[in-house]
């Protein structure tokens, strides 16, 4: 079974807004580790 595709641009995103990994997670009170799970490709 084929659940789809789901591609996030997160990177992209904060360069464009400037804004840091590190700013981004202090915001949503989350790990540096945990955040950077979502930024991989595959």
């Amino acid at each position: 079974m084929k659940y789809g595709h789901l591609e996030l641009h997160i990177e992209e995103l904060l360069k464009e807004k400037g804004i840091s990994k590190n700013t981004i997670c202090k915001e949503l009170d989350i790990p540096r580790s945990n955040f950077n799970r979502y930024d991989v490709v595959s």
